[in-house]
């Protein structure tokens, strides 16, 4: 994974791919960048942190809501 791409494996898979992700991310000095799903299965889910391009962050906050 490249500079703000960060991949997040579950524990026990999903039902389906069809999960909601929302979260939010820090940057210093901005102190806000977006975060997308740039692509998921049901094991796996790679998020992004953009700022007006993908960026690291020192902390990344998501919530994953789907059927398990």
């Amino acid at each position: 994974n490249g500079g703000g791409d960060y991949q997040v494996n579950f524990t026990n898979n999903m039902a389906n791919a069809n999960f909601a992700v929302a979260g939010s991310a820090n940057i210093w000095p901005s102190n806000l960048a977006s975060i997308r799903a740039e692509s998921r299965s049901v094991s796996t889910v790679n998020i992004e942190v953009i700022e007006a391009n993908r960026v690291d962050s020192d902390y990344v906050n998501a919530i994953i809501i789907g059927e398990q």
